[in-house]
């Protein structure tokens, strides 16, 4: 069975092709079609990152552990469906099927690694110039990221919660340290 599949921008898929259309043969049976790929173009790009940026500012407020257990859950999906995926990965690319287990494998990886990464967003004080005062810094997710990956990856799109090192494909990758002010208590003595 030949699947179609199209960009997917706000929650709709994009059945238009203005970059043309590609057809992903079976490098071990090139008679045998395993999807054909409605290709986007520059507008579809943008219009992709227009969207990803409206979802992020409603995304930035949801705290870093709850933006976890979603990804938490995309791991689930994918380790529920790890065979499927696995022979998919083996139909599309020719990779031996082992290893396109241990590929899938390295996806649920990443989503458990994530998970716990929304728990470890610490901030820093550091010391002030001013009397009475302390300076704290703390990670806010600050936008979209598109990151262009090699064919060979097959996995471009994987999630982060909110850390620098999260990769593109999500609404919260990426932080940055901001710095707030607050008056120093003073001790009782």
């Amino acid at each position: 069975m030949t699947r179609t599949v199209s960009s997917l921008i706000g929650g709709s898929a994009r059945d238009s092709a203005p970059g043309g259309r590609l057809t992903v043969p079976n490098p071990a049976h090139l008679d045998e079609v395993v999807a054909e790929a409605s290709l986007g173009d520059a507008s579809t790009f943008v219009e992709a990152c227009r969207a990803a940026g409206a979802a992020q500012v409603g995304w930035a407020r949801v705290p870093a552990p709850v933006r976890g257990r979603a990804v938490q859950q995309l791991g689930r999906l994918v380790e529920e469906n790890k065979e499927a995926l696995a022979k998919l990965l083996t139909r599309e690319i020719g990779k031996p099927y082992r290893e396109s287990l241990g590929e899938v494998q390295e996806v649920i990886d990443t989503c458990n690694f994530f998970l716990s990464e929304g728990r470890r967003l610490y901030g820093q004080t550091v010391p002030s110039e001013l009397p009475d005062k302390q300076l704290f810094t703390f990670r806010a997710p600050v936008g979209v990221c598109a990151i262009v990956t090699p064919a060979t990856s097959r996995w471009p799109c994987r999630p982060g919660t909110s850390s620098r090192r999260s990769r593109a494909g999500t609404p919260w990758c990426g932080s940055r340290p901001s710095t707030r002010r607050r008056p120093r208590r003073r001790s009782r003595s």
